[in-house]
C-alpha cells in the first residue's frame, strides 16, 4: 500500500520560461496568418470578376433590347404613310 501512504502534491504552477507555444507555435500561427490573407485576396478578386461579369452582361441586354424595341417603333414612326420605309438621305 504504497499509493496510500504518499501524499498527492501541491498544486503546481508551470514556469513561464519553459511553458510556451515557442518557435514552431510562431510558424503556425504566421503560416495561418499569411494563408487567411491569401484566402482573402483570392476571393475578393473572384468577387470582382463575378460582378463585373454580371455587369457586363445586364449591359449587352440592356444594349440588346433597345434597338429591338427602337427599331420596332421606328419605322412606324417616322413613316407618313403607312406601309412605306422612309430611308435617310446620304449625302
Amino acid at each position: 500500500m504504497t499509493l496510500a501512504t504518499t501524499k498527492p502534491d501541491a498544486v503546481r504552477v508551470p514556469d513561464a520560461d519553459t511553458v510556451s507555444p515557442g518557435f514552431a507555435g510562431f510558424v503556425a500561427i504566421f503560416c495561418l496568418a499569411v494563408a487567411t490573407v491569401l484566402i482573402i485576396r483570392a476571393m475578393t478578386r473572384s468577387m470582382r470578376r463575378v460582378k463585373f461579369k454580371a455587369d457586363e452582361e445586364a449591359r449587352a441586354e440592356a444594349a440588346s433590347a433597345s434597338p429591338s424595341a427602337e427599331a420596332s417603333q421606328a419605322p412606324e414612326a417616322s413613316s407618313p404613310v403607312s406601309g412605306t420605309v422612309q430611308t435617310p438621305s446620304q449625302g
